[in-house]
């Protein structure tokens, strides 16, 4: 969970705490591989990204709000990451209706408390989201004047992934979903989607809850 920003250039990471955050970016990156203590693995990915109005960069001479995104397995199984984070945004668990039509795209514009951490690894300090909680009562919603992106390998726009910054897009370009795309002139198909993550209306009420 790591704090990335969109060059992937040296960044002074925000410090920890707890603020008032909203998803602007939801990125299926497709399937990457990983190298854990020597073992290689395999999955579906996830970014997310929330920008955190309180907290101000400097970007090209122009001051912006800071973000800080996440990369978890595309999945809701119950030890998933991403329910864990899902579930603590809001305030509780899901029902089995509510899995069989939860998109993750209900996510974006959503607001939460983020929870954000400081960890050490190769003389760098890294900024990482612990945990994303439901805004206290009273606290008002951050605004934000971003755009709120989703892009989603199976449901292909090539102008949303254009629009990402060169190293993310080569990140989802690396993958086996893009390169079957764009070797099919006919179109890519897509993958079954994984178990909970289905896309389609819940029987919850979207007004008691976040997303």
């Amino acid at each position: 969970m790591v704090m990335l920003t969109d060059s992937g250039s040296d960044y002074k990471p925000i410090e920890a705490g707890a603020y008032a955050a909203i998803c602007t970016r939801v990125i299926d990156l497709g399937t990457q591989t990983t190298n854990y203590q020597g073992e290689e693995k395999s999955a579906r990915k996830i970014m997310l990204t929330w920008e955190v109005p309180e907290v101000e960069v400097e970007w090209e001479g122009n001051k912006r709000p800071a973000t800080i995104s996440s990369r978890y397995t595309a999945s809701l199984h119950e030890k998933a990451n991403l329910r864990k984070v899902l579930e603590s945004w809001r305030g509780r668990s899901f029902t089995a209706d509510e899995l069989k039509g939860f998109d993750t795209k209900n996510v974006l514009g959503a607001a939460c408390l983020l929870n954000i951490v400081h960890t050490e690894k190769d003389g760098r300090t890294y900024a990482n989201v612990a945990a994303a909680m439901p805004l206290p009562k009273g606290m008002a919603k951050p605004e934000t004047d971003s755009p709120l992106v989703n892009f989603d390998l199976d449901d292909f726009q090539a102008e949303v992934l254009e629009g990402l910054h060169d190293k993310l897009r080569d990140v989802i370009k690396a993958s086996p979903e893009y390169r079957a795309l764009t070797a099919d002139e006919g179109g890519f198909s897509g993958h079954a989607p994984d178990e909970g993550m289905a896309s389609g209306e819940g029987d919850y009420d979207p007004d008691q809850i976040p997303f």
